[in-house]
């Protein structure tokens, strides 16, 4: 009989792929809605931002979630406001959960430019024709505030 240590266990792993099934719950009835696109993808970085794929040795210093959210059509645009609801359960999911950075950034309608922030409550009243939600840094949350 062997005996498997478990030498590499860190209990700060995260299980990307379970938070990816999760918003993608969370994001199920705007999925059903053909007038919207939604692009959702994680990944693990090491040090260097380099992403680390699969079997690879490497220490994971930052798990990244990104969600893409944009309207198809030929009135592609729409008013952050309008999926407030979806934003407010993805970071209330994170809060719960997670300690984590969060970047809100969207494409303004008619300028073609992105615009980079923090909060999406600041922005709610903006058309835009896409929103890039990046969580970033995400660890569990410490077992002392539980």
């Amino acid at each position: 009989m062997r005996i498997k240590l478990f030498e590499n266990f860190d209990s700060d792993d995260i299980d990307l792929n379970k938070v990816e099934q999760d918003f993608n719950d969370i994001l199920v009835e705007l999925k059903d809605d053909p007038k919207f696109e939604i692009e959702l993808e994680t990944a693990a970085t090491d040090s260097n931002d380099y992403l680390i794929t699969s079997g690879s040795d490497e220490v994971v210093s930052n798990n990244v979630i990104w969600v893409k959210i944009g309207k198809l059509g030929y009135r592609n645009t729409f008013l952050v406001e309008d999926i407030k609801d979806y934003l407010d359960m993805m970071v209330d999911y994170m809060d719960i959960y997670y300690d984590y950075e969060m970047e809100f950034n969207y494409l303004a309608a008619n300028t073609g430019t992105w615009r980079f922030h923090d909060n999406y409550e600041l922005h709610l009243r903006q058309m835009v024709t896409k929103i890039w939600i990046e969580f970033s840094h995400i660890k569990n949350k410490s077992s002392d505030e539980n």
